[in-house]
């Protein structure tokens, strides 16, 4: 598919297990699984530069309002979708948000759900060092407390 603007285009391939891959100007931007039709994000070293490691993001992780909502379209009777909304997360993650115009011409917001996630591993990561340095803590108080009870 390509816009008649520009040279833009992406393209599609499909392997021989039946795997669907997207392409961007021939650049290999993720699959489509063909039993689960699970969608995975390359994430191939070798594809990427400029990497250092994630600082801190619990912080920014907490302050996300997370909601239960029906979309417009759905019944009430519905189930609940969750997620956040995009203008909240604007604020805090602004790389994990697109606008893009839709069919009326109006400025529509979408969220990088994958974005959020991996901010979220790192938030996990490190309240599990906060987690093993309050039992370390803990132990040595209980040491102290067995060995003045003597």
């Amino acid at each position: 598919m390509e816009h008649s603007a520009n040279s833009n285009h992406w393209d599609f391939y499909v392997n021989s297990s039946g795997v669907l891959t997207l392409y961007y100007n021939t650049v290999g931007k993720g699959t489509f699984d063909n039993t689960t039709g699970a969608y995975t994000a390359t994430s191939d070293r070798r594809l990427k530069k400029d990497i250092s490691v994630l600082n801190s993001q619990l912080d920014k992780v907490r302050r996300i309002p997370l909601y239960q909502f029906h979309y417009l379209d759905n019944e009430s009777s519905a189930p609940y979708s969750i997620g956040v909304m995009a203008q909240d997360v604007l604020n805090i993650y602004p790389d994990a948000v697109v606008s893009s115009e839709n069919k009326e011409g109006e400025t529509q917001y979408s969220v990088n759900y994958q974005y959020l996630g991996v901010a979220t591993m790192k938030a996990v990561q490190e309240q599990q060092e906060q987690i093993d340095a309050l039992r370390q803590e803990n132990a040595a108080l209980k040491a102290q407390f067995e060995e003045l009870k003597n």
